[in-house]
């Protein structure tokens, strides 16, 4: 990989414009959408997003954002295949809500709801 850059004078690297292209040649993944976010995946990447409909071994499709490979962006329509590993629950919250002088104190929790997805492949939206 091909990097050039100019120390600073406040230490940290200045990258040239010949240099950035460089670091993105061969560079290919995809901005995939779930949850109303947005994750950065590439094809094989396991990642764990809110909770997908489906059973543990089903394939789902996500929307993908855009893309970026070789050829460079892609914003078309696409979409990302991806399989259910398994469902699981994240580490529990505690809230604890009280109003001073008023004798109100409330005390819940929350565990929100996960799916570990791996993604199978990119594709096309057609």
């Amino acid at each position: 990989m091909y990097v050039a850059g100019i120390l600073s004078v406040r230490g940290y690297v200045s990258y040239t414009y010949r240099s950035l292209i460089k670091l993105w040649e061969n560079v290919m993944f995809a901005v995939l959408k779930s949850g109303g976010k947005q994750y950065r995946v590439t094809e094989g990447q396991e990642l764990v997003v809110d909770r997908i409909g489906g059973e543990v071994g089903d394939s789902v499709e996500l929307p993908v954002g855009f893309s970026v490979d070789d050829g460079g962006f892609d914003l078309g329509e696409r979409t990302a295949r991806v399989e259910i590993l398994e469902h699981l629950r994240g580490d529990k919250i505690h809230v604890y809500k009280y109003k001073p002088k008023k004798d109100y104190r409330k005390k819940t929790g929350h565990r929100q709801e996960l799916t570990r997805v791996r993604v199978l492949e990119v594709s096309d939206g057609s």
